[in-house]
């Protein structure tokens, strides 16, 4: 001892040194907490040093002589350490810091880790932090374990996993590249089973076939308080061991935060039973994101999943001007709780646009089409031998672009161009930009990575080339692009057109009379890519170009990316199958009614919100008209207005609202819903008899006709809250029994009405709480619906997705879930209308009668429980979302013919769920939304 500190004999633990015992007699004491020991390190690479707590005292003894005698480490790892022994004599094991000398250099590279052995098994201990003269390694832990050695990766050890989509092959080039393929060939269901099947052609020579499981949006459901998580976990194992698969990686990012502990313990479970068998558990995470000095990892427990599983994939930050800060931040952290050897850093093949806070994403040949995209400088009638000026609008400087260049700050080719909502900047992602990501790999001495899609659509046999050195290598040359591929070329189908290195070209149609195509290719700095303009020529100038939609300059581009195509991702297949559903019976109407006609000919299109009747709706009213919107959806409950038996109806606010509808000049659809207790029962649904409603709304209808608009017969009835207490397949027909009896009550009374089919709630659960709205349509069409509806009823409530987003693309709130399904999503309408058009009604009209975006900010404090994605939408993006929404269905889905914002005035108290969804504050204070409503043209 030497004052208040600890230091080592010299040579007594040099190298070689005679005589040393297994457990060398030695006690280390440090007095207080931060005092730092003198390393002898310098003088013997095998010297170390320990900063203890006070009053603890530790035996040491080296149980190796050097690296080269340590136990057999997992395949991958070296030693550059020999083992040490520790054994706590006196106080408690607390935290130590751990200074150990090296007596083989870390390769450049790589980043040295502690090991602990015992019983014959290696288990990472903590990242160590190498020492400037390269000689030792130094690390906190939070107890000492029982022995300590460094360890580094062993050259050539790098990983390579990429995903295939679950349907399309394998890009042939990525086989060469990949150590791990993972087909996403199976989705999890809310009961816990699995739905998919593998598929064969894949040779797996050179890399090992461990399939992806998705959540497929029923995580929740899983592994929430009633959760299924037990058979889950027997269902994935089975799965593995009855299929002789390598292992197993999951993907459920779309997991609430509330699941947290429940996921941890079914990833330990799981991961122990497949080691049991040699086989492996990876499991993907979204990029951990800093509030402060903390971290937020949601439901993902990074140090009990590191523990647990062979691969930790970290999704990456998609807005490329954040990216090389973000990560870096992100796995520091990530590598301070998990074996740097197991994560794995995801990176994506396609290219990012960003537009004020939005970011999207789609392939690179969409992008570099989205840069050569072909426009007329002005309006021109093309006839042979005109000449016409051809402009890039999104590369020309003249009208406020940038032209391609390399981003220094997010080391990719880009281009930035003015839309109609500012500016964009798109990155191009290509075999160079992802080369400079890969530099992070090397930083944090990660296992390798994992890429976003190994499919054949995916992109450039450039990157995967670039992949393979890396995996061979562990690193790969960093260059900038060559400047030269950028140059625009302009050709024409006559060989009059041959440009070079301008963004407009001046040109004459050939005289030929004949179609002529005109095509302008750019490049990324690796391949090159482009777009082309069709001209059709006319004997008279009464045409301009036809083709592919022209753009003006300065407007946003035509271009949609594949991501978006109208290629739509299967329906998940219900727990139940479809079962043919008896005729149910029901009290006989005592004098039939014609079937009456639907309404010829639904004029215009309805903008509307949902107008709570209860609060001043009055007022209400005023505000609706003053946003320009001439509908108002009222939600009419039967119970309420006929609870004294039947006939006996209170008139009173509902004829308050249709006169005060009247006198504003606005449309009223009643939404009736709830059963009064006399009408109670099961043989048509919660109704004991489905006259009683039609007869409910027959007497509505008839003394509003003409008055009222439209009439919406029930509401999100596929669940079971909404429903009577549970639902199944075969009640969808017991609703078209009860909407048939309303449509023919509704067009005796008034046969202007427009009859709306009650809209089932968006949801791909299968189960007696809810049954999937895309199944349930099909189901209603099995049952009559088409003949039975004026206009269908669809809801698109939607989560934290901006509406131009859809399944497998992600342009905000990326690592905060709700992606999985197409059930989150805006677009989720198309799919119903699919099933409308299988059943030969695609030519009916969609009504939207709920749809909206929720926002806490300046209404609630925190999201109502089961509404966390409430937090995730700030105002500003309630307002962009709900107008880009009108603006979507009114240019690309003319089967919408009206839309009802949810909602204008159900802002009851703070805590309420509802209160996010409107438009106005409690306090009747206009939202952003309210305001961008009402300047939206219409």
């Amino acid at each position: 001892m030497r004052g208040d500190r600890t230091m080592f004999s010299k040579g007594l633990w040099r190298k070689g040194t005679p005589g040393l015992s297994l457990f060398v007699g030695l006690t280390v004491v440090a007095l207080a907490v931060g005092l730092l020991l003198p390393g002898c390190s310098k003088k013997s690479g095998s010297e170390m040093a320990l900063q203890l707590a006070s009053g603890q005292k530790v035996q040491i003894a080296k149980k190796s002589k050097s690296h080269e005698d340590v136990p057999a480490l997992p395949a991958g790892l070296m030693a550059v350490s020999p083992l040490y022994g520790f054994t706590i004599s006196e106080g408690k094991n607390s935290a130590v810091r751990i200074t150990l000398g090296l007596t083989a250099p870390v390769s450049p590279g790589s980043l040295p880790d502690l090991y602990s052995y015992k019983d014959g098994t290696w288990r990472w201990a903590a990242s160590g932090a190498l020492s400037e003269d390269a000689r030792s390694v130094s690390a906190e832990l939070a107890s000492l374990p029982p022995t300590l050695a460094v360890v580094q990766a062993a050259p050539g050890a790098m990983k390579v996993a990429g995903w295939m989509p679950q349907k399309g092959g394998l890009e042939p080039e990525a086989a060469k590249a990949l150590t791990t393929l993972n087909p996403r060939w199976y989705t999890a269901k809310p009961d816990g089973t699995v739905e998919g099947a593998a598929a064969g052609g894949l040779d797996s020579a050179s890399y090992k076939i461990v399939p992806t499981v998705q959540d497929g949006g029923a995580s929740d459901a899983i592994f929430g308080p009633d959760g299924v998580q037990e058979k889950h976990l027997n269902v994935v194992f089975s799965l593995v061991i009855d299929n002789g698969l390598p292992g197993i990686d999951l993907d459920y990012r779309g997991l609430a935060p509330a699941y947290r502990d429940a996921f941890s313990q079914f990833a330990s479970s799981l991961a122990k039973q497949l080691h049991g068998f040699g086989r492996v558990l990876t499991i993907s995470v979204p990029l951990p994101r800093k509030a402060g000095d903390q971290w937020d990892t949601g439901a993902f427990d990074m140090a009990a999943l590191g523990d647990a599983a062979d691969a930790i994939k970290v999704t990456a930050e998609v807005d490329q001007s954040l990216y090389a800060q973000r990560m870096a931040e992100a796995l520091a952290y990530v590598t301070s709780k998990v074996e740097r050897q197991k994560v794995q850093l995801v990176v994506s093949t396609e290219s990012h646009e960003k537009a004020g806070q939005r970011v999207r994403s789609y392939p690179l040949s969409s992008a570099l089409a989205l840069a050569s995209t072909i426009s007329t400088k002005e309006p021109t009638k093309l006839a042979p031998g005109d000449a016409v000026t051809l402009i890039a609008p999104n590369i020309l400087t003249d009208a406020g672009a940038s032209g391609l260049y390399w981003d220094d700050s997010a080391n990719a080719v880009a281009f930035t161009f003015r839309g109609q909502d500012g500016e964009h900047i798109v990155w191009l992602e290509n075999a160079l930009s992802i080369a400079y990501k890969l530099r992070l790999v090397q930083q944090f001495g990660l296992g390798g990575i994992a890429v976003d899609n190994a499919g054949r659509e995916a992109g450039s046999g450039a990157v995967w080339q670039m992949l393979q050195e890396f995996r061979q290598k562990g690193s790969v040359g960093l260059s900038k692009p060559n400047k030269d591929q950028f140059t625009a070329e302009w050709k024409s189908c006559d060989g009059g057109l041959a440009a070079k290195g301008v963004a407009w070209v001046n040109w004459s149609v050939p005289k030929t009379g004949q179609p002529c195509e005109v095509t302008l290719s750019i490049g990324d700095g690796v391949i090159r890519g482009g777009s082309s303009l069709s001209v059709v020529q006319v004997a008279t100038p009464t045409a301009t170009a036809t083709g592919t939609p022209t753009p003006k300059p300065t407007a946003t581009p035509t271009l949609t990316p594949a991501a978006t195509a109208t290629k739509t991702p299967s329906t998940p297949t219900p727990t139940e199958a479809p079962q043919a559903t008896p005729t149910p019976t029901t009290v006989p109407t005592p004098t039939p009614t014609p079937t009456p006609k639907p309404v010829a000919g639904i004029p215009g299109f309805a903008y509307g919100m949902a107008v709570y009747a209860g609060s001043d709706y009055q007022r209400a009213f005023d505000l609706l008209r003053g946003a320009g919107f001439g509908w108002a959806r009222v939600q009419i409950r039967w119970e309420e207005y006929e609870s004294g038996g039947p006939g006996q109806i209170n008139w009173g606010v509902m004829d308050g609202v249709v006169a005060n509808a009247q006198a504003k000049g606005a449309k009223v659809m009643f939404s009736v819903v709830g059963v009064p207790g006399w009408a109670r029962g099961s043989a048509c649904g919660p109704i004991g008899d489905c006259q009683s409603l039609a007869n409910f709304l027959g007497a509505v209808a008839a003394r509003y006709a003409g008055k009222v608009g439209a009439y919406e017969v029930w509401n999100e009835q596929n669940l079971a809250r909404e429903w009577g207490g549970s639902v199944s397949p075969g009640e969808a027909a017991k609703y078209v029994e009860m909407l048939k009896r309303s449509y023919q009550a509704i067009k005796a009374a008034d046969p202007s009405a427009i009859v709306v089919s009650g809209a089932p709630t968006p949801t791909g659960i299968n189960n007696s709480e809810a049954i999937d709205d895309v199944y349930y349509v099909q189901l209603m069409y099995e049952a009559g619906l088409k003949q039975w509806s004026d206009v269908i009823g669809v809801h698109a409530n939607i989560t934290n997705n901006p509406p131009d987003d859809w399944v497998g693309q992600c342009s905000k709130n990326c690592d905060k879930g709700f992606k999985g399904h197409p059930s989150f999503y805006f677009k989720r309408f198309t799919q119903i209308q699919e099933k409308m058009a299988a059943f030969g009604d695609a030519g009916k009209p969609i009504w939207f009668t709920e749809f909206g975006w929720p926002s806490i900010e300046n209404v609630a404090l925190a999201p109502a429980p089961g509404w966390e994605y409430a937090g995730h939408n700030s105002e500003a993006d309630q307002a962009a979302y709900l107008t880009r929404a009108f603006e979507m269905v009114k240019t690309s889905y003319p089967y919408v013919k009206g839309a009802f914002v949810w909602n204008l005035n159900y802002n009851l108290a703070p805590t309420d769920e509802i209160t996010a969804w409107s438009v106005l504050r409690p306090d009747w204070s206009q939202r952003p939304s309210y305001q961008a409503l009402a300047a939206m043209p219409k």
